[in-house]
Formats: structure tokens, sequence, C-alpha cells
């Protein structure tokens, strides 16, 4: 009842799509690059100067491609 019987076992881990692409090596390597270049193209835009609405949403993209490149090592080294 409720899961909590003997019989009841978890055979399948729930994932994420973006999990699932991450595991895929070939898959998974692109969209590494990917993020690590459009980091590199925001943080450049950001050294440049740019006005102060551009300058907060840099920012804020900054943060979630670091984030995502984050999730990505997690993902890569869980699969290994």
């Amino acid at each position: 009842m409720f899961g909590l019987g003997s019989g009841n076992t978890k055979s399948d881990e729930f994932l994420f799509d973006l999990e699932r692409e991450i595991q895929d090596p070939k898959q998974g390597r692109e969209l590494k690059e990917l993020v690590v270049s459009r980091t590199k193209e925001v943080k450049q835009q950001l050294r440049g100067g740019a006005d102060k609405d551009d300058f907060d949403s840099l920012g804020i993209l900054l943060h979630a491609y670091t984030s995502l490149q984050k999730v990505i090592a997690r993902v890569m080294k869980k699969k290994k």
C-alpha cells in the first residue's frame, strides 16, 4: 500500500530529458562545448561594457550557463 510493500522495487529511475541527452557521449560533449563557448561570449560582452539593463540580463544569463555547466558535470560524473 502506498509503495511501502516489500514487493515494490524501483526499477526505473526518473531522468529528465536533459540528463538522457547528456548521457549520450557525443551529445553530452557537444552540449558542454556549446555552453562553454556561449559562456565565453557572455563574459566578453560583460567586459566590453553595456547598458544597465543589458548588463543585468547578461549577468542572469551568465548565472544560468554556469548552473547548466554544473548540472552537466554532475550528470557526467554520475554516469561514470
